[in-house]
C-alpha cells in the first residue's frame, strides 16, 4: 500500500513562510538560528508544547497549552527528535533563501544568527504572515517568549524541549 501525505514541516515554501512568521514574532533583534529552529518545530506541531518543561514565569500559558495539546492531529508521527532533524534542511534552505533575497543578514546567518535587514518583505507575504499569526495568537504568545529562555545548558531551551543536545554546551 502506498500512502501519500503532505507534511508542511518538509515543504521548503511553507518553511519560508513560517520563518517569515517567526521573524515578525521575534522582531528585529538578532536571535540564534537554533532558537528559530525550535520555535519553528512548535509552530508546526503546537500540540507538542505539552512536552516542553517551561520556566515558572510561563505558568499563565499552562491552560492554553493544555487546550492546544488536546488538538492532536490525525495520524502517527515519528519521534519528535527525528522529525526535528528532518526539518533542518528545509529550515536552512528557508533562511538561506531569505538571506539571498536580502531579508536576512547573510553574514550573521553563517554563524547561526538570524537578523532581519532593512529590506521590506513583499506586502502580501507580510500581511499573510500577520493574519496567520493573529489566527494562532495563543500559540504565537507562547512561542514568541522562547527568545527569553537561554538556549544552552541545563534548563536551557535545548534541554527543556529535548530537541537538541545540551550536555556538551560551553558553560
Amino acid at each position: 500500500m502506498i500512502q501519500f501525505g503532505y507534511q508542511p514541516a518538509y515543504d521548503p515554501y511553507h518553511s519560508t513562510f513560517r520563518l517569515v512568521r517567526l521573524l515578525s514574532m521575534f522582531g528585529v533583534n538578532a536571535i540564534s538560528f537554533h532558537t528559530i529552529r525550535i520555535a519553528d518545530f512548535y509552530l508546526c506541531f503546537p500540540h507538542l508544547l505539552e512536552d516542553v518543561r517551561l520556566p515558572n514565569n510561563f505558568r499563565a500559558f499552562k491552560k492554553i497549552i493544555q487546550e492546544i495539546g488536546s488538538d492532536v492531529p490525525y495520524g502517527a508521527m515519528p519521534e519528535k527528535s527525528v522529525v526535528f532533524g528532518r526539518m533542518r534542511p528545509f529550515q536552512e534552505a528557508a533562511a538561506q533563501t531569505l538571506a539571498y533575497n536580502g531579508f536576512l543578514d547573510g553574514e550573521l546567518l553563517k554563524i547561526n544568527t538570524v537578523q532581519r535587514t532593512e529590506e521590506n518583505l513583499p506586502k502580501k507575504i507580510q500581511e499573510a504572515a500577520e493574519i496567520r499569526n493573529q489566527e494562532d495568537r495563543e500559540i504565537v504568545s507562547i512561542i514568541s517568549k522562547f527568545s527569553t529562555i537561554t538556549l544552552e545548558g541545563k534548563n536551557g531551551l535545548k534541554d527543556r524541549t529535548g530537541l537538541m543536545e545540551y550536555r556538551y554546551d560551553a558553560a
